[in-house]
């Protein structure tokens, strides 16, 4: 059976949704904590990994103010900084599973399926669109990240199955319905509450001027009447809904946003770098992800634009236009993420249900283009789209989301001053970790190789040159620009853009994880490269200038037993003799060796076990352990 996926927060959404189904709340506690362990025991064999649960429970115990989504109040209780509505929907799938035998952790799964499942119904039998849109809209709601965020036990889906209910139900002209699925879904992603007051002032101008245009007199009778009073109510008291998240975090903690008030949101990361980041970054972007709907957006839009005489009134654009500003305006809370390279599938997750309404949108205008064109759009648009989704093998289970895409790696070998992104993104995919930035002063693309296309420091180790035309070093590293570089700007990084050549750095450690070494004939356990494999291991490193060095060359490292092995510096011998236990061997050597314009390649051999007989056959037993080597 497949693992059960835990991606971004869902360790919070499982504790939940558990907590809920066993004792009516989301309090994290002791007694919780306990039933998870018996869940253990009850899942299929390593489907889901419950460390996380005994070192909050630890955590519980030393009082920590937070762990793994939960925070302490004044009384001592932890809650999620997540809002429980998701998690609500879980709580009866998951009893039920538990119930039949089956993995209760797939609780959340299922009810993404269902949810799913839900959208897709009212788009059949609750929406008021022609039978072909509603194949279209379909085709385009499943292949938008829906398959992406499907197996995520996260709000993704949730809010993504609302929204769509909620703008399709605006469009319909069913306001209370709109508001209400838009107030439940801005409980897990506060933004979307922007469409509760869009929809009902909307409805109230729409009211307005149908009653100036048959009582140009008593327009303001119609806005008072009762029914219209009661009505107004109601929705309302729909888009109160949208409170239970703010109240639940005032009374336990004295306020309306937990996540905001520890600090996770920063408002001066709100820029339009950012904007541009969220739909079009080469690794996030969700339009980028999106090109076969994007395709579709830009085609439309040409559409209008050549065939405009098609519109009747203006009251055509209306709709398609609000929608577009109600997600611009969706799109700025999003950008004060303090972790703007969080946990995703393929695209930045946020991206997921923010796209959504502008496939009704584009949908809603395209009806102004020719059926034959606008069909010839989306069958395109369409076709490229699923080409995408196959490629990420429909449901991204596994995607590599810490790894740059071959997309952004092409672009920044050829162009690399036309990619830019907020230094998280590469900084984190560089290092393959998350949280990085603060550890790191200097990120290289590629990372394994002698020639850099793309330097990111921060920036006040920015080198001085105006020309961006000489050498430079930095963190013991030497680059030489082939002609002129460029720079750029990022949230406190600069960018440096051009072809450099690196070199080794002189009188300093290189691990033996340092990206500029290149390895052949060895295995990597942890702590060190082991040569144990064969008779004959090299170790790779770039070009450097023999008359910058002295001819010294310390190793540190060790053998397993006493052997005889050589060392071999670009083809010339400087050491032959016995190793046995750890050492740090320093040998001298002639600089002219090295070379100033290729790599340069040192050499160990060592003898064969069927030759030597002072050896034994087991040649993994024989084997040298590197750490580190200095160049003097």
């Amino acid at each position: 059976m497949d693992k059960v996926l835990v991606r971004g927060d869902g360790w919070e959404y499982m504790n939940m949704t558990h907590a809920l189904r066993t004792t009516g709340s989301v309090e994290y506690s002791t007694e919780v904590h306990h039933s998870m362990e018996q869940l253990a025991e009850k899942r299929p064999p390593d489907s889901y990994p419950f460390a996380i649960h005994q070192t909050l429970d630890k955590a519980m115990a030393k009082g920590d103010w937070y762990h793994a989504g939960f925070v302490v109040n004044e009384d001592g209780r932890y809650y999620p900084y997540h809002f429980f509505l998701y998690p609500l929907v879980a709580a009866p799938i998951e009893l039920v599973l538990d119930t039949f035998g089956l993995d209760p952790l797939r609780a959340l799964t299922l009810a993404n399926v269902l949810l799913v499942l839900l959208a897709l119904g009212y788009i059949y039998y609750g929406s008021k669109l022609a039978n072909q849109d509603k194949h279209w809209l379909a085709a385009l709601y499943l292949l938008c990240g829906t398959t992406y965020y499907l197996f995520w036990p996260h709000p993704e889906i949730f809010s993504g199955a609302l929204m769509l209910i909620a703008v399709l139900a605006w469009r319909d002209e069913r306001p209370v319905l709109a508001i209400l699925a838009a107030a439940l879904s801005s409980n897990q992603n506060p933004p979307c509450a922007f469409l509760v007051p869009i929809v009902f002032i909307a409805y109230e101008l729409r009211l307005w001027f149908q009653a100036k245009a048959t009582i140009p007199h008593g327009a303001w009778k119609a806005l008072l009447s009762r029914r219209h009073l009661l009505h107004a109510a109601i929705m309302i008291a729909a888009g109160s809904t949208a409170l239970f998240s703010p109240i639940f975090y005032y009374i336990h903690y004295g306020t309306p946003n937990l996540i905001v008030k520890i600090g996770y949101t920063v408002p001066e990361y709100i820029t339009f770098a950012r904007f541009l980041s969220l739909w079009f970054d080469l690794n996030i972007g969700v339009l980028v992800a999106n090109f076969g709907t994007y395709l579709f957006f830009t085609g439309t839009l040409l559409g209008v634009i050549i065939w405009k005489k098609r519109i009747s009134n203006l009251a055509q654009l209306w709709f398609p236009i609000t929608v577009c500003i109600m997600v611009v305006l969706m799109s700025v809370p999003t950008l004060s993420q303090g972790n703007w390279h969080a946990g995703y599938s393929v695209f930045f997750r946020y991206g997921y249900w923010l796209i959504i309404p502008l496939l009704i949108a584009f949908l809603d205008l395209a009806k102004i283009v020719p059926p034959p064109i606008r069909t010839t759009i989306l069958g395109i648009a369409l076709a490229i789209q699923s080409t995408i989704v196959l490629h990420n093998n429909v449901f991204a289970k596994y995607y590599p989301y810490l790894k740059l895409n071959g997309l952004s790696k092409d672009v920044m070998r050829t162009w690399p001053d036309l990619y830019n992104p907020i230094p998280e993104i590469f900084g984190e995919r560089i290092v393959s970790e998350d949280g990085t930035l603060k550890d790191h002063d200097i990120f290289i693309f590629p990372a394994d190789r002698a020639v850099a296309h793309k330097i990111m420091v921060r920036a006040d180790m920015v080198p001085h040159d105006p020309s961006h035309r000489r050498a430079f070093t930095l963190l013991g590293r030497t680059f030489k620009p082939v002609g002129a570089y460029s720079t750029a700007s990022v949230e406190g990084w600069t960018y440096l853009n051009g072809t450099f050549y690196q070199s080794v750095p002189r009188g300093e450690k290189i691990p033996f994880n340092d990206p500029l070494l290149k390895w052949d004939g060895w295995s990597s356990p942890e702590g060190g490269w082991r040569w144990s494999d064969s008779q004959k291991a090299t170790i790779t490193f770039p070009r450097i200038d023999p008359a910058d060095l002295e001819g010294k060359l310390t190793l540190y490292g060790g053998a397993y037993k006493l052997q005889s092995v050589r060392l071999e510096l670009n083809g010339v011998p400087i050491f032959e003799g016995q190793l046995e236990g750890e050492q740090v061997l320093t040998l001298d050597f002639d600089p002219s060796v090295l070379k100033a314009s290729a790599e340069n390649t040192l050499t160990f051999f060592l003898p064969d076990a069927k030759t030597d007989p002072e050896l034994t056959n087991d040649i993994r037993a024989l084997g040298y352990s590197f750490q580190w080597l200095i160049l003097q």
